[in-house]
């Protein structure tokens, strides 16, 4: 019975240890994706949008990695993201604030405007302007 004991205290502990060394590494990731720039972040944020449970959760990192896109030029995957929130926010999935929608629209202007869509850039200024969300 001791030894049942202890080779159950033994597996715990190790299970504990793994749980431990998992929360850290997804610390450091959703760390790198909200404050490291470049293909690192976005690949950290892929990540976490992957792995997250949470809708409300995997839309902040949605938002963090279409803004990431942003800035290494890749303006369509940027524009694959926010639409990704809107459809998100539609569904009912996550419930977007007014404020979370304007920096999705405002979004969607600037990388509109970045890939010289005038159409498509004005239609998306024009809707964060009179907010029409």
């Amino acid at each position: 019975m001791k030894r049942l004991l202890i080779n159950f205290a033994v597996g715990l502990g190790g299970l504990l240890v793994i749980a431990l060394l998992i929360g850290f590494f997804i610390i450091g990731k959703s760390k790198a994706c909200r404050k490291d720039a470049g293909p690192e972040a976005i690949e950290a944020c892929s990540f976490l949008i992957t792995l997250s449970p949470s809708d409300s959760r995997r839309a902040e990192f949605l938002m963090t990695r279409a803004w990431q896109y942003s800035t290494i030029g890749s303006y369509r995957k940027g524009i694959k993201d926010f639409n990704a929130l809107l459809k998100f926010n539609e569904s009912k999935q996550v419930d977007l604030t007014v404020e979370e929608l304007r920096k999705v629209y405002e979004g969607l202007a600037i990388l509109n405007f970045k890939l010289n869509k005038d159409e498509e850039t004005l239609k998306y200024v024009n809707i964060s302007i009179q907010k029409r969300f």
